[in-house]
């Protein structure tokens, strides 16, 4: 799959390791599903973020990312079921602000 100069950065980890291991997870798919290369988008959908899914385990590893997501990100409403004090953990760890 092609990666742009900016995308051969972020593989070769001059932007930090939670960048490396994000470019490095789309650039498996994009291979598995036979893709060209990335394209730009506007947001994206956190799948299998849920407590009762990741657990603390999960949990600890999102908060060690130590990354910053740079579109808005949106879940299914199933992913939100647990209690509002995990939610909004989740939230700050993945440092997404409410929005009204």
């Amino acid at each position: 799959m092609y990666l742009t100069p900016d995308e051969e950065k972020l593989m070769n980890g001059e932007s930090g390791p939670t960048y490396q291991k994000a470019i490095e997870i789309l650039a498996a798919l994009g291979d598995i599903y036979g893709a060209d290369r990335l394209i730009p988008i506007k947001s994206a959908q956190i799948a299998g973020v849920s407590y009762k899914t990741i657990g603390d385990a999960g949990l600890e590893w999102i908060s060690d990312l130590k990354g910053k997501v740079v579109v808005p990100l949106f879940s299914i409403p199933q992913a939100w079921t647990w209690n509002a004090g995990e939610k909004w953990e989740l939230a700050r760890i993945l440092h997404i602000s409410s929005r009204k």
